[in-house]
């Protein structure tokens, strides 16, 4: 069976289970007692998406970064050399050479590390913030998380993944610590430097003035960037993405699918529905995941319009925290049964997207 549908196969297992046996503990959150998934058993749902991205064959970018981890210099002055010639990714040059040097440049030694580095920090995140961990993993494979990003685009979810482990850092506002591995995520990918603002963004209730007008902004850059197409490479000039545009332009990105941008604005769009149950429940948790949302949305919009190669690949920053705000908005603004009927709809409308996404796998 084609692994990346055994998946589904496997969630949908694991929520049979989780009936049947005591997968669950309570925990004391803020007063209230919630329901988290145990380690063990978050971990065994993940772990076919860990094996997808540390054992089956390569394909997409993961040929191209064995194809270098394989050419390392093994001296300490070759690789010294390599580094001064590099423009970016110079923190993923010595996590390579590092495994390089500790595996005797074993193929699966680096893999398994950067699998590592994919998984914990979501599987983390999501187990102690997520009211449905299992919801939260579905969304994440349905979204493509796991082909578009793990198979095509690991340097990158790299940098996601370091910034996401900082998230307990960014709810208690400990902005240096969080600030810190936003920069050590930018020596993998520099596109992570577009969280420093974020940060600040995202903080204080749902729907506030920072997020509003980063949607606002949004909007007249999406219009700006529809009508003028140069506006882009020259705000780019000297950089490592000077002439994206042209060069998008030229290998047919016409920007990010419509469909794309509407999948990933329903979390926003629910948001907006219950934001008086939001604002009555005030919980930190839920108003960044809300503002993430927002801020996910904004690019997209700018995304759709400009390059989907280049502006399409920042939305990844934030659009992880949607899938623990789905299933926490879900059961918050709706009546049990009603969010029971969502909830199914939700997984149904979510399988046929990735169905139409990643059909060609």
């Amino acid at each position: 069976m084609n692994i990346y549908y055994f998946i589904f196969i496997w969630i949908a297992l694991f929520a049979f289970f989780s009936q049947q046996i005591r997968v669950k503990y309570s925990v004391n959150i803020n007063g209230e007692i919630v329901l988290r998934w145990r380690f063990i058993y978050a971990f065994l749902a993940f772990a076919p998406v860990i094996y997808l991205a540390a054992f089956t064959a390569p394909r997409s970018d993961t040929v191209l970064y064995l194809t270098i981890y394989q050419n390392l210099p093994e001296s300490w002055e070759s690789f010294k050399a390599l580094v001064r010639d590099s423009e970016s990714g110079i923190g993923f040059l010595f996590f390579e050479w590092i495994i390089n040097r500790l595996s005797s440049g074993n193929e699966y030694a680096f893999r398994i590390a950067i699998a590592a580095v994919h998984c914990i920090p979501v599987l983390y995140v999501f187990r102690k913030y997520s009211d449905n961990y299992l919801i939260s993993l579905y969304l994440f494979v349905a979204s493509g998380c796991h082909i578009g990003w793990m198979m095509n685009g690991l340097r990158q979810f790299m940098a996601v993944s370091i910034i996401m482990a900082a998230t307990p850092f960014l709810l208690k506002k400990k902005y240096v610590l969080t600030i810190l591995f936003i920069l050590l995520a930018a020596t993998f990918h520099s596109s992570a430097i577009l969280m420093l603002p974020v940060v600040f963004i995202v903080q204080g209730k749902a729907w506030n003035k920072k997020t509003l007008l980063f949607i606002a902004v949004a909007v007249i850059f999406m219009y700006a960037f529809s009508r003028y197409t140069w506006l882009l490479d020259s705000m780019l000039q000297n950089t490592e993405y000077e002439g994206i545009m042209e060069n998008a332009a030229e290998m047919g990105d016409d920007g990010v699918n419509p469909i794309r941008v509407l999948v990933n604005s329903i979390p926003m769009l629910l948001a907006l529905f219950g934001r008086k149950y939001i604002d009555k429940e005030n919980d930190a948790v839920t108003n960044m995941c809300v503002n993430m949302s927002v801020i996910t949305t904004g690019l997209y919009l700018i995304a759709m319009v400009t390059s989907g190669i280049m502006v399409g690949r920042l939305p990844i920053y934030t659009s992880l925290y949607s899938f623990i705000l789905l299933p926490h908005i879900i059961k918050t603004i709706f009546k049990k049964s009603s969010a029971q009927i969502i909830t199914i709809l939700m997984i149904a409308f979510y399988f046929l997207y990735y169905l139409y996404a990643y059909r060609d796998f």
